[in-house]
């Protein structure tokens, strides 16, 4: 089994591999606050700068739990400048390593995961080059995934390497971002990983469903989330003026049972289904509003 970076494939410049949902996402007529917008990026990117030498700083002299406790540190400020709640259900894996698997919403999830896992993330390629993402993306010590064949087995042992270092990692299978709405397939070639074995042990894979649930505590409908959810050929800059302009989002968060690849014996396309089964009904509970 082998890592297939092809899984990323279809995230090229401008994303056109995405399809936009078919739907009217209400942006043109849902009120947009300005004021609310300028301070909470004027915030952010006063934070981000002052971070960054600190990051570095850290990356470089200290120990491994202090700078990723310093980007969970940073991660959770800026949910709390852009007003994100994070409700949590079940329970996070408290031994390393774990390779999380999420469904992916957009760019919040980067904060919302990078706030609560001490870990870094499986992205790809082209986001290393991205101004300021690419960079903090680079001091998370982000595994980038790209195309070229010649990569696949030096990607893949990068990923063993985090694993035999008791790192944790996060990946999202489904290779892009979508609407909130849904999940698009998980990519099962990406679960190659799972049969690496630690200390006789194979590695924990727990699912993670990210459900954007309730805007200013009302039930956050299916036009709306067209404001979170970043898909297609949406442009990044003006999409994060738009969703920073909104109120206070609450975003459910639940754990899901880990397992490991030996319990679907050895089969990964079994335990991507496990993984995809999961989420998505953790997002369908979180949407119901009933509990866990």
């Amino acid at each position: 089994m082998t890592l297939d970076p092809s899984s990323y494939d279809h995230l090229t410049d401008g994303q056109q591999g995405s399809q936009e949902p078919a739907f009217n996402d209400g942006r043109r007529s849902s009120p947009i606050s300005k004021i609310t917008v300028f301070i909470r990026l004027f915030l952010y990117l006063s934070l981000t700068l002052i971070c960054l030498p600190l990051q570095i700083m850290l990356r470089l002299i200290a120990l491994r739990q202090v700078w990723e406790g310093f980007c969970c540190w940073y991660h959770g400020r800026v949910l709390s400048i852009f007003g994100v709640i994070v409700e949590e259900r079940g329970q996070k894996c408290a031994h390393s390593p774990v390779l999380f698997v999420a469904n992916h919403n957009s760019y919040f999830d980067i904060e919302i995961l990078g706030a609560k896992v001490r870990g870094s993330f499986v992205a790809m390629h082209q986001v290393a080059t991205w101004p300021l993402f690419g960079l903090l993306a680079k001091l998370q010590n982000t595994v980038f995934i790209d195309r070229r064949a010649s990569s696949i087995a030096q990607q893949q042992q990068q990923i063993t390497e985090r694993f035999d270092r008791n790192q944790n990692l996060i990946i999202f299978p489904e290779g892009s971002s979508y609407t909130s709405t849904h999940t698009l397939p998980f990519r099962s070639s990406l679960f190659a990983v799972t049969g690496h074995r630690v200390g006789g042990k194979a590695v924990s894979v727990q699912p993670v469903s990210i459900t954007f649930a309730r805007l200013d505590g009302l039930p956050l409908g299916r036009g709306m989330r067209a404001y979170y959810g970043w898909y297609g050929n949406s442009p990044l800059g003006p999409h994060i003026v738009q969703a920073a302009g909104l109120g206070r989002l609450t975003v459910v968060v639940h754990w899901h049972t880990p397992k490991t690849i030996s319990d679907f014996s050895g089969n990964r396309k079994a335990l991507s289904a496990y993984c995809e089964s999961a989420i998505k009904q953790g997002m369908a509970q979180a949407r119901s509003g009933k509990p866990e």
